[in-house]
């Protein structure tokens, strides 16, 4: 990404980062509101979306326990939703920090 920078343009690698940021709280958020309501679609979408996201930035621990979590949205299977929620959130705050620290480094180097 780096290398894909144009002079004069918008930092495109702070760009990916902020965005990242900021749709993965969203998808965290709809992912434990649709286990508490027990929508089933709309956390698959979440997972879906969040796996995607974090793959294209190697936050791969992060994407293979959404991608179980996207199946198990699919089938309806709550079960194994539950059983790996605590799983996917240890993930997604060691990610979460760990781009945040990606973030800082990269600007005090700007």
């Amino acid at each position: 990404i780096i290398e894909l920078q144009s002079q004069g343009r918008p930092d495109l690698f702070l760009t990916v980062i902020e965005i990242y940021l900021t749709d993965s709280l969203k998808h965290n958020d709809v992912i434990h509101q649709s286990f508490e309501q027990a929508d089933s679609e709309a956390l698959f979408k979440a997972c879906h979306s969040l796996k995607s996201s974090s793959a294209n930035l190697g936050a791969q621990e992060l994407s293979d326990v959404c991608k179980v979590m996207e199946k198990a949205g699919r089938d309806a299977d709550l079960e194994t939703i539950s059983q790996k929620l605590s799983e996917y959130d240890s993930a997604f705050d060691k990610t979460r920090e760990a781009v945040l620290a990606l973030q800082k480094q990269y600007q005090m180097k700007s």
